[in-house]
C-alpha cells in the first residue's frame, strides 16, 4: 500500500439495509482508499453487478434470502478469470465448518459481524484486494502448478483457521460469553445503528463484590465456578435482545439495545432482586456473591463509546 488513497469500487451483499449501512459507516473511517459502494439484497443481484461492475472486492453476507454464500462463490468462479475470488464472507456466528468450506471455494477471508470494526474489516479488505490483485499476475503459470500452490496455500490456511476462528468468534471460553473485543464490535455496531434510527441504547456494567476477598479464599476451581454461574445467571436473567459479555476480571458488560437509562435502571432492580431473594446459581453456596451495577447511556451520536462505558463505570447504583 502506498500512501495515495486508492480507488477502489467495494460490492456489499447483504439483504439487510442496517447492516450495509454500519458497513458504509465503517469505511468512512478507512484512511488509504476512497471507496465506490455498489449494494445487492440478493444472490442474483450481486452476481449480475458483479459480472456487470467488475468491483474490486465484495463483502458477502453467508445468509441472503435466494441463495447462501457459498453458492454465490459458486456462481462467481464461473464468472471471473481469476482462481483466487476478492470476497470476504461475512456470518452471524463464528462457524468454522463453513469458514473451510468458504476458503476452500476461493473466499479470501472470513469475518464474525458481531466481532466487526473499523480495524477489522480495513485489514481484511486491503488483504483481500491484494490476495486478487497478485492472482492477475500469475501469467505464466499452467492451471496445474496454479492448483498445486493453492492447495499448499489452503493447507497453511487450514491449519491456521482454527485459532483465528477463536479469536474472530470472540467467545470467553471460561464463562462462554462474547469477549471485551467482541462487545466493543458490538457497540460499534449499535452506535452504527443509532446515527440511523436516534434509538438510544445502554450499557451496564456488572462486578462481583469483594472479588479479591473470594480469589483469595478460595481455590482456581471454585473461583471459575463462579465466574461461570455469574456469567449465566446475568445471561439468562436479561432480556433476549440484550448481549451480556466478560469484560476481565470480575466484570461483565451488558448491552441493552434500544434500550434508555430508565430500561437499564429497571433490569438492574431486577438482577439485584434476584441476588437479594437468594436466586443466584452460585455452585457452592458457602462463597457468598453479591454484585454491584452501574450504568450509562448512548444518546448522543457526539460522544464516543468509550465515554458511554466510562460514563457506566462511574455511576454506581
Amino acid at each position: 500500500m502506498n500512501n495515495k488513497a486508492q480507488n477502489i469500487k467495494l460490492l456489499i451483499v447483504d439483504d439487510d439495509p442496517e447492516d450495509r449501512y454500519a458497513y458504509k459507516r465503517m469505511l468512512k473511517q478507512i484512511n488509504g482508499a476512497n471507496w465506490t459502494v455498489l449494494e445487492a439484497e440478493t444472490g442474483d443481484e450481486g452476481l449480475d453487478l458483479f459480472k456487470l461492475e467488475k468491483p474490486d472486492c465484495v463483502l458477502l453476507d453467508y445468509i441472503l434470502p435466494d441463495i447462501d454464500g457459498l453458492e454465490f462463490l459458486l456462481q462467481m468462479k464461473k464468472i471471473s478469470a481469476t482462481p483466487s475470488l476478492p470476497v470476504v464472507m461475512l456470518t452471524g456466528q463464528g462457524d468454522e465448518t463453513v469458514a473451510v468450506l468458504a476458503m476452500k471455494e476461493g473466499a479470501s477471508n472470513y469475518l464474525v459481524k458481531g466481532a466487526l470494526t473499523p480495524a477489522s474489516l480495513k485489514t481484511n479488505l486491503f488483504h483481500c484486494i491484494k490476495i486478487s490483485g497478485s492472482a492477475n499476475s500469475v501469467g505464466a503459470l499452467s492451471k496445474a502448478d496454479w492448483n498445486k500452490k493453492k492447495k499448499v496455500e489452503l493447507i497453511s490456511e487450514i491449519q491456521n483457521l482454527k485459532e483465528k476462528l477463536e479469536t474472530s468468534s470472540g467467545i470467553d471460553p471460561l464463562t462462554g460469553l462474547p469477549n471485551r473485543t467482541n462487545m466493543l464490535g458490538k457497540l460499534h455496531y449499535e452506535k452504527c445503528r443509532f446515527e440511523r434510527n436516534k434509538k438510544p441504547f445502554s450499557m451496564i456494567m456488572a462486578d462481583i463484590d469483594n472479588f479479591s476477598v473470594i480469589h483469595q479464599s478460595y481455590d482456581a476451581r471454585k473461583v471459575n465456578e463462579v465466574m461461570a454461574q455469574t456469567g449465566k445467571f446475568l445471561d439468562f436473567n436479561s432480556r433476549k435482545q440484550d448481549v451480556v459479555s466478560y469484560w476481565g476480571k470480575e466484570r461483565f458488560l451488558l448491552l441493552l439495545p434500544e434500550t434508555g437509562l430508565e430500561g437499564a435502571t429497571v433490569l438492574i432492580e431486577k438482577l439485584c432482586a434476584k441476588i437479594e431473594s437468594g436466586g443466584f446459581p452460585h455452585p457452592d453456596q458457602t462463597i457468598p456473591v453479591t454484585m454491584s451495577f452501574r450504568a450509562g447511556a448512548y444518546s448522543d451520536e457526539t460522544m464516543e463509546i468509550e465515554d458511554c462505558i466510562l460514563e457506566a463505570d462511574g455511576c454506581l447504583m
